[in-house]
Parts: C-alpha cells; structure tokens; sequence
C-alpha cells in the first residue's frame, strides 16, 4: 500500500521527485476520500494550527453534491456561514459556481467522442435527453450534438 512503498523509498533512498509528488497526491486522495471535513480539521489542526483551506475542500466534494445545501454539508459547514465563506473565496455564489462546474464538466465529457449521450445523461442526473439538451443550450450555447461537432471539428 502506500505506507509501504514510502517505506521502501526512503529505506532505497529513493530521490525522484515525481515519485514524491505522486504519493503526496496519493495521500491527499486516500485522506480526503476516507474521511469528513471536520475529522480531518480536528486531526491536522493541532499540528497545523490552521484548518485546512477552504478552496481544497470544497473541490474535493463539489462533484459529489447536485446542490449548495449538500455542498455544505459534505464540507462540514453550515449553509448561512457556508455561502458567505464561499463568495469570499471563490467571488461567485455557490449556484452559480456549481452550474459552471457542472458545464465544464459536461463540456469535457462531450468532447469525448466515444461516450454516449445516454452515459453522460446518467452521469450528470438529468432525468430526460432534453434535459440534457436544454442545459446544454442555456449554459453551453448549443444542443449536445452541435457541441460535439463543433469539437470533433476543433
């Protein structure tokens, strides 16, 4: 696991940078994936003496949130302290942040040609292909198809 391999890098006095790198995102992954927002504020800060930044936990989760209220939750914040921490930071509101996330997001799966619609419907939870298509034509300026198009073209 990763705790062994650290092992037998510092004990091979192993000196590759990249190697760090990766198990430093390795770590960042294992410790975010298993574990909720204030257990690791709890953990880091008396080591830290600070709580972890706000930014990183909130691109942690935001993936695995369809709303701000549960956005703030997984965080480990509530919803009023939440939203003006999140403004703060990120100078949108959370909704608006989200909705860009989530075209982005879309965006990139479209220019992957060999992903059905259908896939990219179920991913992102619209209940219908119109669905799908109205989001795409409010906040990507074109129907699914269209877009895909357009970057197979690019």
């Amino acid at each position: 696991g990763l705790m062994s391999s650290v092992e037998s890098y510092i004990t091979d006095e192993t000196h590759d940078l990249p190697i760090w790198h990766l198990k430093h995102k390795e770590l960042i992954w294992w410790v975010t994936r298993y574990f909720q927002a204030d257990e690791l504020r709890s953990f880091f800060h008396p080591m830290t003496d600070e709580q972890i930044p706000f930014k990183s936990v909130v691109l942690t989760h935001y993936r695995k949130a369809n709303n701000t209220e549960e956005l703030a939750d997984l965080c480990g914040y509530g919803i009023h302290t939440f939203r003006r921490i999140f403004k703060k930071e990120f100078g949108d509101s959370v909704y608006q942040w989200l909705i860009g996330k989530r075209a982005e997001n879309i965006r990139y799966r479209l220019s992957q040609t060999y992903i059905p619609f259908a896939d990219i419907i179920d991913e992102f939870n619209f209940s219908t292909p119109a669905n799908l298509s109205n989001f795409c034509r409010k906040y990507l300026g074109d129907t699914p198809t269209n877009l895909r198009k357009k970057m197979q073209a690019e």
